[in-house]
């Protein structure tokens, strides 16, 4: 191994701060009582408080995921629509 140190934003060309983490919401497309819910509207509101707090963020398509309800002692199913945003260490 050698000695010399690499800049992660050198080889990466990345403008975001050593120590970012890669934060991860979920927006799903029922509520609690699988009632359907404006999924696009929370995913545009989102996208838009992450862009103005953050510099930015990422919605991909929808994924599956199951939920479990501690104290309806049930699981069950949703469409979700992932957000992908950095955050620093300094919180922007």
């Amino acid at each position: 191994m050698s000695d010399q140190s690499i800049n992660p934003q050198e080889v990466f060309r990345s403008a975001l701060p050593a120590g970012t983490s890669l934060v991860v919401i979920f927006v799903p497309n029922k509520d609690r009582d699988r009632q359907p819910i404006d999924q696009e509207r929370w995913v545009d509101e989102v996208l838009a408080m992450l862009g103005r707090l953050f510099r930015g963020a990422t919605a991909y398509p929808r994924g599956r995921g199951v939920w479990r309800d501690d104290e309806r002692a049930e699981c069950w199913l949703s469409r979700n629509r992932l957000l992908f945003f950095p955050m620093s260490p300094k919180g922007h």
